[in-house]
Formats: C-alpha cells, structure tokens, sequence
C-alpha cells in the first residue's frame, strides 16, 4: 500500500505543480496568470489515481475503480450533495440581506479566471474540475486506499493534510489566495479539514461512489468564488459546514468504519 499512497501522491502533486508552476513563472514574467493553467491543475488528483492503479492493479484495477467510483449513482446522497451548499449559500444571502451596503446579486457568480458565462456554465466547469477533477483522487483513490489500513475517520485527516499542502503553489500566483491575511489562511486550513471529513463521511455513506462528493464540491466552490459575492456569505457557509460535520461527528465511531 505504501508504494501506491507514494506514487499516487507524488504523480498529483507533479501534475498540479508543473501546470501551477508555470503560471507562478507567468505572473513573475508578465505580471498575470493563466485561468487555462489554474484550471488544468485541478486535475492532477484524477490522473494519478488512474495512472496508479494501472500501475500498480492493471486493467483489473483499473475496471474496480470505474465500477466502485463511478459506476454508481446514489439518489439520495447525490440530491443532499446538492441541496446543502445550495442551502448554506441561501442561509448567507439572507444574513447578507440584511446588511446595508451589500452589491448587486446579477454578477455574484462572476469570476475573472473564467469568461461571461451563465451561471449554470460556470457551475459546470466548477464540478467538472475542482469537483471531479479533484474528488476523483482524493475520495476516489486516496481515502479508500488509506481506509485499507486505518480507521475512515483518521484516514479523513490524512487526506486533508495531503489536499492542503497540494494547494501550495496557488499561494504564489492566485491573488485571492495572496490576499490571505495569517489567520484566514488558518481559517481556510480549519475549513479545509472539516470539508475533508466531510467530504469522507459522504462518500462513506456512498459505498465509496465519489458522484455525491464531486457535486458537493464543486457546487460549494461555485457558490464561493465569484468575485463580487460578498465575503460574509462563503464564510457562513463554512460555518454552517463546520457545525454540520461537529453533528455528525457523534456518528463517526459507527459509520467510518475500517474496510
């Protein structure tokens, strides 16, 4: 297990950082980055998992893995994915609906990486990238790889601390995570490991079919990034997250069992 957990890693990690790389290279060059490089990144988590177990299990292994990440689709667990960003996001409008001052709502989902879509587009790119893209190694491959050896519950945290040290080098070129002051850097870092607990509770609850934890990705992420949405809505929604997963924690010892 060691060699697939090393070789998974260090395959994300240089598919990621060499995209990223060259857009830390871009902006010391010419002063801006390339969204098509930021995006591309998000996909180093998905390659590896298949290169690896091609690797490492072949074409067997790599028929197991489309059969238990992909070749299910949970209703139930799918439509919470959905309906709870949808509902922390619609919490946050409402508190930031009674502020003074607050911007125009037509262009919350705008961001600059990405063309003048609908919103219905960039939500699309948003799953398919930072959603599928990334939970298609992280929930897809790593936690169930981890879970072979340890408790799901430990293994969450692992793949947490994996998935925040992979975001380093946006750090150094994507002004919004430039602008982080130390403690929303911290904030983000505590966001991160509830996300990734529970990210793992709902792919648990999904027999290990990463659908439910992609949409819920990539819809929190879509419903977070645009780059009028005012500040406190992204952060009630993380709040709200956080508690969520302080609830279910009771059930964790029954749920995240060893497989």
């Amino acid at each position: 297990m060691t060699r697939r957990l090393v070789l998974f890693i260090v395959l994300t990690f240089a598919w990621s950082w060499s995209w990223w790389g060259l857009n830390i290279w871009l902006v010391r060059s010419t002063g801006a980055s390339s969204s098509l490089l930021h995006f591309a990144g998000a996909f180093g988590p998905l390659v590896a998992a298949w290169l690896t177990t091609a690797w490492t299990d072949g074409w067997s292994g790599c028929r197991r893995l489309f059969e238990r990440a992909y070749g299910r689709l949970t209703i139930r667990w799918t439509l919470l994915a959905v309906s709870l960003p949808v509902l922390f996001f619609a919490i946050g409008v409402l508190v930031v609906s009674m502020m003074p001052e607050v911007s125009n709502s037509s262009n919350w989902f705008a961001n600059d990486k990405l063309p003048d879509w609908s919103p219905f587009v960039l939500w699309l790119v948003w799953v398919a990238t930072y959603g599928f893209g990334e939970e298609s190694g992280w929930r897809g491959y790593l936690l169930p790889t981890l879970s072979e050896r340890m408790a799901v519950r430990p293994a969450t945290l692992v793949v947490a601390l994996v998935w925040a040290l992979w975001h380093v080098p946006v750090f150094l070129y994507d002004p919004d995570f430039q602008d982080m002051s130390v403690f929303m850097i911290a904030g983000w870092t505590i966001g991160l490991i509830f996300g990734s607990f529970f990210l793992g509770w709902l792919t648990v609850q999904a027999d290990f079919s990463i659908w439910p934890a992609t949409l819920f990705h990539g819809t929190f992420d879509f419903l977070s990034a645009g780059d009028a949405l005012p500040d406190f809505i992204p952060a009630i929604s993380s709040v709200l997250l956080i508690g969520l997963v302080l609830v279910l924690a009771r059930r964790y010892d029954e749920q995240f069992h060893k497989r």
